[in-house]
């Protein structure tokens, strides 16, 4: 197992820097294309394992293969790139200090732990027994995602299929059960490197991007989830990623951005239902604020739109096949987006008001500060640890600051903003009306808490 793992992983990597290479032409930003080359590798390795399902082919001989071949494809491309991105991640480690070499010498070593865990114990909750492991077992004994068993336990929350395909692909290539948890172990060390991305964008000093990192790598709610089968894992990740490319593409509104923004919504659609309203709203966003830039005339906006075919339909063909589960779920059930065989979903007010009290009275809980001595269910609702007493305390901070600079008209507010903000906000207060708070739904909006976290230490750091 151990070594088809390690060769498995070795080819992704080295696909995901070749894809970096070809990136760091188009931008010149190393942790931009780094993020850009783990994005598409996934949306590769999602493409082929539905086009090699149709054939029920989807085995190791026939995976490997897919990635040698796409590795063989990306090494032509990129041959006479290299050494200008070799000479730029020269120059940058260079530029360090030895501080960065220490952080990251610590967030590795968490990475390292991680791998080693997953590689040795099980995921010990019981959805991981009840659904999550036989539905993969199912997947890879058939070698196809084009099949289903008709049973309510095994098909909750059979949405969440792109964070579960990156586990299947492990559980192939390593012929295993245990290689499955390789999986997130993956999604966590690649989450690394988006954080810092993500401090880079929003403008954020040395001090805050040490901070974020050692924090990410800290948080019990992203580290436990690393440990676990969940499909959802990957939810935290690329929602940050789909989140940076709507903010790059409001700023810059090139094809680029545009492209990686459709690629990285997609994903997201297709890793959980909670991420739809995010999305959802999104496209509507960015379709209003295209007509808008275009002077409200329609005829500008349909040049435009015919100015970006091409990224359109790309980005159209990987949508499609990062949320292709509800197109099966419309086949299996009638309904795209199928969790159990009966659900009903109460949308009330109270519903916000409740979570929000939850959440706040979880963060502060003194139960998950230090020691753990419960199940890993339990560790798995601690949320921030030791973090939550100080985020609640700077979220407040921060609040009562930005309320004053506002009333002294101290704060310049871009309009622009909105087309991101709106999405941002509506799509997590949608999840808070259409959903019960039970103990381990702070896993659901650990997403927005990350996000909200960068951003107020980047706040504090100021």
């Amino acid at each position: 197992m151990f070594v088809y793992i390690i060769v498995t992983f070795s080819l992704k990597f080295i696909i995901i820097a070749l894809f970096t290479v070809l990136l760091y032409q188009l931008n010149k930003n190393l942790s931009e294309s780094f993020v850009g080359g783990w994005l598409l590798m996934y949306q590769t390795q999602i493409t082929f394992m539905i086009l090699l399902s149709f054939g029920q082919a989807m085995n190791r001989n026939n995976m490997l293969l897919c990635l040698l071949l796409v590795l063989a494809v990306l090494f032509y491309l990129a041959r006479k790139k290299m050494p200008e991105t070799i000479r730029a991640l020269y120059v940058q480690l260079r530029a360090q200090k030895i501080l960065d070499y220490v952080i990251w010498a610590i967030v590795l070593l968490v990475c390292v732990y991680i791998f080693a865990h997953n590689s040795f114990f099980y995921d010990s909750t019981w959805d991981a027994h009840a659904y999550e492991m036989p539905r993969i077992e199912l997947f890879s004994q058939k070698a196809t995602l084009m099949v289903n068993m008709r049973s309510a336990a095994l098909n909750i929350f059979c949405n969440e299929w792109n964070g579960e395909l990156n586990g299947i692909f492990y559980r192939i290539m390593g012929g295993t059960n245990q290689a499955i948890f390789i999986g997130n172990a993956e999604i966590f060390f690649y989450g690394c490197f988006v954080i810092l991305w993500f401090c880079n964008k929003i403008g954020m000093g040395n001090i805050g991007k040490r901070i974020c990192l050692l924090s990410y790598a800290g948080f019990p709610v992203t580290v436990m989830m690393a440990m676990t089968a969940k499909g959802d894992f990957l939810a935290m990740i690329i929602f940050i990623i789909a989140l940076v490319w709507l903010i790059d593409y409001i700023d810059k509104k090139d094809k680029y951005s545009f492209l990686f923004l459709m690629i990285s919504m997609g994903i997201a659609g297709g890793t959980k239902v909670t991420m739809l309203p995010f999305v959802g709203l999104s496209a509507i966003s960015t379709i209003i604020f295209i007509f808008i830039v275009q002077g409200g005339k329609l005829y500008l906006f349909w040049k435009y739109i015919k100015s970006i075919w091409k990224e359109i339909v790309i980005g159209g063909f990987c949508v499609l096949f990062s949320c292709f589960r509800y197109i099966l779920n419309i086949f299996y059930f009638g309904n795209p987006f199928q969790r159990v065989e009966v659900e009903a979903i109460n949308i009330t007010i109270g519903n916000v008001g409740n979570t929000i009290y939850e959440m706040i009275k979880t963060l502060l809980d003194p139960a998950n500060i230090f020691t753990y001595t419960g199940s890993i269910v339990d560790v798995l609702n601690s949320d921030l640890g030791i973090m939550g007493f100080l985020f609640v305390i700077a979220v407040f901070t921060v609040a009562l600051i930005s309320s004053t600079c506002l009333a002294k008209k101290q704060y310049t507010f871009k309009t622009e903003k909105l087309s991101y903000l709106i999405p941002l906000i509506t799509g997590c207060v949608f999840v808070m009306l259409s959903t019960t708070w039970n103990s381990w739904s702070v896993r659901y909006y650990a997403p927005w808490l990350l996000i909200l976290y960068c951003y107020i230490i980047r706040y504090m750091e100021r």
